[in-house]
């Protein structure tokens, strides 16, 4: 299991062996390969960001994406609800299927603060944001007075915006998240705790990512390519 955030779209890379335990023995080597990051993530924002009970909700935008999802997959398992924000329709399905208490459909003319309030029945104490620009203001009108709203993506490419009525009158938070961060910063303990939750999932299941084309590094412009591209249903991976 190499680094996170070493450079890795490499022929070659070389690590400290302390840096880059074994896989567990009995997992696929792809779904091994994308342990860490996405899985990692959601595991940390249910768990570090803030003191979140069995019975409490949280609200994500970008829930079909494989971070949403491992969210979704956690959070049930924690005892914890999810309000899930998503542009198509389709996925709704797939997101319940993982555990997603409530899905809600954002089109453009949603009002998604009322509707995560309809869906939730109180507003809950956190959210995640994985777009930024106006997306980070819809969930900050979405979550509870003196919640937060942790950012870690933009997707938009724009940076993220703040009603002042809510950071002023409500005391939201907004806090950033960055995996490779964590890692820079946490102690030997907390990445062996992370790691074995992390393997212990991946073996029965939980941490199952799927795979929409696999290329190899000759062809590394289309597989960035591929990626980029909109309503993407699974992950790109190098094969070497």
């Amino acid at each position: 299991m190499l680094p996170v955030g070493g450079g890795l779209w490499s022929d070659t890379v070389v690590v400290y062996e302390r840096m880059a335990p074994l896989a567990p023995a009995a997992a696929d080597p792809e779904q091994a390969a994308m342990m860490r990051a996405n899985p990692g993530t959601a595991y940390l924002l249910l768990t570090a960001m803030a003191d979140l009970a069995p019975g409490d909700w949280m609200v994500q935008n970008a829930a079909n994406s494989n971070v949403g999802r491992m969210v979704i997959r956690f959070a049930r398992e924690m005892g914890l609800h999810t309000a899930n924000i998503v542009r198509r329709h389709e996925v709704t399905g797939l997101l319940k299927e993982d555990g997603a208490d409530a899905v809600i459909v954002d089109d453009g003319k949603t009002d998604v603060a009322e509707a995560v309030a309809r869906a939730v029945g109180a507003a809950p104490k956190i959210a995640f944001d994985a777009v930024g620009g106006r997306a980070t203001a819809t969930l900050s009108a979405a979550v509870a007075s003196r919640g937060t709203v942790v950012v870690y993506g933009l997707l938009s490419g724009e940076d993220s915006m703040l009603n002042a009525r809510d950071l002023v009158f409500r005391d939201v938070s907004v806090r950033g998240f960055w995996l490779a961060d964590w890692y820079d910063t946490a102690t030997s303990e907390d990445m062996r705790g992370l790691h074995g939750f992390l393997e212990r999932k991946l073996v029965n299941g939980v941490i199952h990512s799927p795979v929409e084309a696999r290329y190899d590094l000759g062809h590394i412009r289309e597989a960035v390519a591929h990626a980029a591209r909109g309503g993407r249903n699974g992950k790109i991976i190098l094969t070497g």
